[in-house]
């Protein structure tokens, strides 16, 4: 696994390990927590764990409460120079009412095909609720940022006000943006967030990358620049 994905992954566990792999689920509360977990394939090929997981870790899972949001994978033509998922990768992101991490931990680490996982827990923040991802077949680009943690919530508007007139100017889409659940950089007043953005494909995103085009988004989001500490992105394919 590429360096980026080590940097920006972290197992979460003990801090929800308490009342949280009860097999009961409010389904009346709104999900809005999310595991993001990166499996590393034994064969070297992440997609090759997706029948293992389709056919009996995810039935399992969502009786434990959680609801598939996506699962990612490098993509199949892969000559651009984004940063990627490496090939002996799959992602899993699930959403959750409350995230049973000893359950997940348990069920992710049992499969056969599987070396290694690594999971990080999520907070929704930003769209990317109920409901499946509309987007499809595309670029996807999820992009990691940390911020002072006081910073957040300007953050998060400045990213609405933007996205207006972005999204209809680029024809790009926004899925959400979550907030890192883990507490150690919080205990610092630092806040990582998580933005994943669909495009057609990697000519598109470049394309986007001429900012001053759309000179309103191009403002706002030179604001939020001015708060950003650092950032870690990679590209990927979402699974059908």
């Amino acid at each position: 696994m590429r360096c980026v994905l080590q940097a920006i992954l972290i197992f979460s566990i003990t801090a929800f390990s308490a009342g949280c792999d009860d097999d009961s689920d409010r389904s009346d509360r709104t999900a809005s927590q999310f595991s993001y977990s990166v499996l590393t394939s034994i064969s070297g090929r992440g997609v090759d764990l997706l029948e293992e997981l389709n056919s009996s870790v995810l039935p399992k899972l969502r009786k434990a409460g959680a609801q598939e949001y996506a699962i990612w994978s490098r993509a199949s033509d892969s000559n651009n120079d984004f940063e990627q998922i490496a090939e002996d990768k799959l992602v899993v992101m699930l959403r959750w009412n409350k995230v049973k991490t000893v359950r997940l931990f348990e069920e992710l680490e049992a499969m056969t095909g599987v070396s290694d996982v690594t999971t990080s827990l999520f907070e929704l923040s930003l769209r990317g609720g109920d409901g499946s991802i509309e987007t499809g077949t595309g670029f996807y680009i999820h992009r990691f940022e940390r911020y002072l943690s006081e910073d957040v919530d300007e953050v998060l508007s400045l990213s609405e006000q933007a996205w207006v007139t972005w999204e209809p100017f680029w024809g790009g889409k926004v899925l959400g943006v979550w907030r890192d659940l883990e507490k150690v950089d919080e205990s610092n007043g630092i806040t990582r967030l998580m933005r994943i953005a669909w495009y057609r494909d990697y000519e598109h995103w470049q394309e986007t990358r001429e900012f001053w085009r759309e000179p309103d988004s191009f403002e706002l989001f030179l604001e939020r620049l001015a708060l950003r500490l650092d950032d870690e992105s990679w590209s990927g394919s979402l699974q059908p």
